[in-house]
Parts: C-alpha cells; structure tokens; sequence
C-alpha cells in the first residue's frame, strides 16, 4: 500500500509539472494574442529574417561568436516567438544583413561607430567650456549682478580716460618732434 502511495504521489507531481508548463504555454499564447496581429506578409518577414539572423549568429554555427553577439541571437529567439516584428528588423539591421547604404553592418561597426561618436562628444564638449571661458561669454557675470556692471563701467570710462591722455601726450611728443610745438609762427 506504502508503494501505491508513493507512486501515485510521484505521478501525481508530474502531472502538477505538466500542468504547470500548459499554463504557461496557454498565458504566453494570451499574452500574445493580446498584441497585434502580424499580417501574412509581416509573418513571412518576420520568419526570413529569424532564419537569416539564425544562420549568422547560432552557436551551432558560429563557435567564434561574441558574448554580444550571443545576446543578439537571444535577443532574436525572444523576438521571434512573441511576434515582435520591430525588434526582429533592428536585430536585423545591426547584424548587418538589411543591406542598408551608410548603416554599420557588425556589432564590431557598431562599436567603431560608439567609440567615434564618444570622443567627438568630448571634444565639443571641451571646445564649449574653452567658449564659456572666452570672451563674451566670461563677461556674463555682468549681466547678472548690476553692482558688479556699475563698477566694471567705472573702471572702463577711468581706462578709457587714462588712454586719451596717453593719445594727446604721444601727439604732443611727435609735434615736439616734428618741430611744430605750439610756438607762434614767423612770418
């Protein structure tokens, strides 16, 4: 009776096993069927393109293929079975089978192309703060703080006076120079 016992309850976990699994089975095919809808000639893409992307990252296939890579072949299985035509296209862009003009081709293009794109970011970023450093840009304290432009006016109108006095003194010196200090004229 002991052996009846165990074996029932043995059996009986499988089937709970079992039943399990056809749950999810039946909640993943809900949830699918709570998203659009591919039409044929979407289906028909989204298959082509799953077997192209299979071919080319499978690690059956490719036994050199990058964990990146691996992620993208993931990536690809998930999107294939929930449907997920938008996600298929870009795995299929960045695999480099779409074939498009300018678009990087490899995850090695596309890592190229980050490292490229980081550094000319650095780069304007250093040319902007070398421009908030410069001229006009470093006087915009001024304009914020009309105490601190009152004062930068005063000390500009003395400068500007001091510089006007230096102009007529060197004009002085070159009539010294040129002999035509104001003496009066002979005739």
């Amino acid at each position: 009776m002991i052996d009846i016992e165990e074996l029932l309850e043995k059996e009986f976990q499988e089937y709970k096993r079992k039943l399990r699994e056809r749950l999810k089975e039946v909640d993943d095919a809900l949830a699918r069927s709570e998203g659009k809808f591919l039409s044929d000639d979407d289906s028909k893409a989204l298959k082509d393109m799953y077997r192209t992307i299979v071919k080319k990252l499978h690690p059956d296939l490719n036994s050199h293929a990058s964990k990146e890579e691996m992620d993208l072949f993931m990536k690809a299985v998930n999107a294939y079975k929930l449907g997920d035509i938008e996600t298929m296209k870009l795995i299929f862009e960045v695999t480099g089978e779409a074939g498009e003009g300018d678009m990087p081709k490899t995850v090695l293009e596309l890592a190229e192309e980050k490292s490229r794109l980081q550094a000319l970011i650095m780069k304007v970023e250093l040319d902007m703060e070398g421009i908030k450093h410069s001229f006009p840009y470093n006087l915009k304290v001024y304009l914020d703080d009309e105490k601190l432009k009152r004062e930068r006016q005063a000390q500009l109108r003395k400068d500007i006076k001091l510089f006007q006095e230096a102009i007529d003194n060197i004009i002085d010196e070159i009539q010294k120079l040129m002999g035509k200090r104001d003496e009066p004229e002979i005739e």
